[in-house]
C-alpha cells in the first residue's frame, strides 16, 4: 500500500514541480513527451518572461508540433506535462525506491 501511494505522489510531483514547474525555466525538459504528443513532428517550445509588476515575473512556456510539411499546430501544455511528468515520476520513484533500499541495506 506505502508503495502505491509512494507512486501516485512521486506521478504528482513529476507533473507538477518537474514537468510543469521546471519546464517552464527549461521547456527541452519536456521534449521526451514528443512520440506521444508529435508523433511524427518536432515538438517546439516558445517561451516567455513578463513582468507585469516590479515585483512579479511570469514564465510560460508554449508547445506546438511542426511537422513534416511545415504546419505548425498548437499542443496542450497539460497533455503534455501528463505525458512528460508521468514519466519523470516513475523515475523519482525509483529513485526514492533505490534510496530507500540502499538505507535498509546499511542498518
Amino acid at each position: 500500500m506505502y508503495k502505491l501511494i509512494g507512486l501516485v505522489f512521486c506521478i504528482f510531483m513529476g507533473i507538477t514541480a518537474i514537468s510543469l514547474g521546471a519546464g517552464a525555466a527549461y521547456p527541452p525538459i519536456n521534449n521526451v513527451a514528443q512520440p506521444v504528443v508529435c508523433s511524427g513532428g518536432q515538438l517546439s517550445a516558445q517561451q516567455s518572461i513578463t513582468t507585469p509588476l516590479p515585483d512579479r515575473t511570469y514564465i510560460q512556456a508554449e508547445y506546438v508540433c511542426v511537422d513534416s510539411t511545415g504546419n505548425i499546430e498548437p499542443l496542450n501544455k497539460f497533455w503534455i506535462a501528463l505525458v512528460s511528468g508521468t514519466f519523470y515520476g516513475i523515475i523519482l520513484f525509483g529513485v526514492f525506491w533505490g534510496i530507500i533500499a540502499i538505507k535498509k541495506g546499511k542498518s
